[in-house]
């Protein structure tokens, strides 16, 4: 069983630890566990006690009134909020955090499908997805989240967005066209699978390479006249030069590359030429439209 303490559990939940010990204070409902150095710990039961109680205040139930419910019936009350039309984002993103712990897929789907019928898929991934795989990233940055929970949430989403682009139509042969890769070892690739769901609605044609491709193997494959853009993802810390093969790649194949994620440790590729650094979907598409 996994322990959480009260900056995880703050983090998480979005309850602030002053308003967890007046809770722990004066209801019933909560009772963390202590270290033999009297240190306050909570357990996943605990954690996903603390999302549903979440939700319910934020839905205006007092607390004095949640304390008297047992859990059963607190986790009844959440379902049926989540099935109403009052339902927000803070709300389901707490949904799929609960998910996520329990490996819970119907949980997963319900809120995933209650937001795609109201807001269409761009805006599920944009609003909903991103934002929760952030709190997640929480857990997995602390090792409360094993490997296998992070592989079933993201493979998850992984469906979801293939599942997408597979209902699109293909480009005509003389669209322009788009190559998305990652650089080897970039493993990463729910970001990238967005960006080939966007340019493909877009009306580009995407040979989507995957994960963990050779450079040589991106420079041959970009040589063609109708491609006219490269695409990749930084998305992990990198111990090696990959300035150097941005700027490779960028003077073989003289045509824009354009890239998103972590650059913190790499200024200089802001400067390097035919390089254009983009941070959301939003400006993708407009880098699309520019070039279209």
């Amino acid at each position: 069983m996994a322990s959480y303490s009260v900056t995880q559990v703050e983090a998480i939940t979005g309850i602030s630890s002053h308003k967890l010990r007046i809770w722990e204070r004066r209801y019933n409902f909560i009772n963390p566990s202590r270290t033999s150095t009297n240190i306050r710990f909570y357990t996943d039961e605990d954690l996903k006690m603390l999302i549903n109680i979440g939700i319910l205040t934020r839905k205006g139930i007092k607390v004095s009134i949640i304390d008297k419910m047992s859990r059963e019936e607190i986790s009844n009350k959440v379902l049926e909020l989540e099935e109403s039309a009052e339902s927000n984002v803070k709300d389901d993103i707490s949904s799929l955090i609960v998910s996520a712990i329990n490996l819970d897929e119907e949980i997963f789907n319900r809120v995933f499908q209650r937001h795609l019928i109201l807001k269409g898929f761009l805006a599920t991934i944009n609003e909903l997805i991103y934002p929760f795989l952030s709190h997640l990233g929480v857990l997995w940055g602390t090792s409360r989240i094993i490997p296998a929970q992070e592989h079933f949430i993201s493979n998850l989403v992984r469906q979801k967005i293939i599942s997408a682009i597979d209902t699109l139509s293909t480009p005509n042969i003389d669209s322009p066209g788009i190559i998305l890769f990652l650089f080897e070892n970039e493993m990463h690739e729910l970001s990238l699978l967005l960006s080939s769901f966007i340019a493909k609605n877009n009306g580009w044609r995407v040979y989507y390479l995957g994960q963990n491709v050779p450079l040589d193997n991106v420079i041959a494959t970009a040589k063609p006249a109708n491609i006219k853009l490269v695409m990749s993802m930084i998305t992990t810390p990198r111990a090696d030069d990959l300035s150097s093969q941005i700027k490779k790649l960028s003077s073989e194949i003289e045509k824009p590359v354009i890239l998103s994620g972590i650059f913190d440790n790499m200024p200089e590729i802001a400067n390097i030429e035919n390089v254009m650094l983009v941070k959301n979907p939003k400006d993708f598409e407009s880098v699309l439209n520019k070039f279209k």
